[in-house]
């Protein structure tokens, strides 16, 4: 409980944000950590908090720019919510929204911060195979309507 109270009292809800850039061959790009503390060394959705007045596409966009390198200038149109709900993580059970956009080009990213030590373009089958476990779940509807949305594009 005083976690809680202290949580809020900083500003911050407990709400999370998460986005996959896509390109138009359906694969998406994931987030390896540089520190195995973070929740491991597989692939994972670039995710983080909410940060103050922030909404939840807001802070996407951000954690896409710090742990993937994501330009703006790359996103071919407007993030989409790609799925809503909670995501039990390592030390907590959270609220978080992740968002989809599709990217113009794969190579078009910037240098990701430090605590990224690379990132990966995966299928939905290589996603099943080497993503985040906990996450799998989650990137099964989010690969069903990025599917959809390539479909009727």
């Amino acid at each position: 409980m005083q976690l809680h109270r202290t949580i809020i009292e900083d500003g911050y809800s407990g709400q999370k944000a998460g986005i996959v850039p896509f390109l138009a061959d359906g694969r998406a790009l994931f987030a390896v950590s540089s520190n195995a503390a973070y929740g491991g060394t597989d692939p994972a959705i670039a995710k983080g908090r909410v940060d103050g007045e922030e909404d939840t596409k807001a802070a996407a966009v951000r954690e896409g720019e710090e742990e993937l390198g994501l330009r703006k200038s790359n996103m071919a149109a407007s993030p989409w919510l790609g799925w809503s709900g909670t995501l039990t993580g390592l030390d907590a059970t959270y609220p978080m929204d992740v968002y989809a956009v599709l990217v113009k080009d794969e190579d078009a990213f910037d240098t990701p911060d430090k605590e990224t030590a690379r990132t990966e373009w995966l299928t939905r089958a290589q996603f099943e195979t080497k993503g985040r476990k906990s996450q799998v779940q989650i990137m099964t509807k989010v690969f069903d309507k990025i599917e959809v949305y390539l479909k009727d594009k």
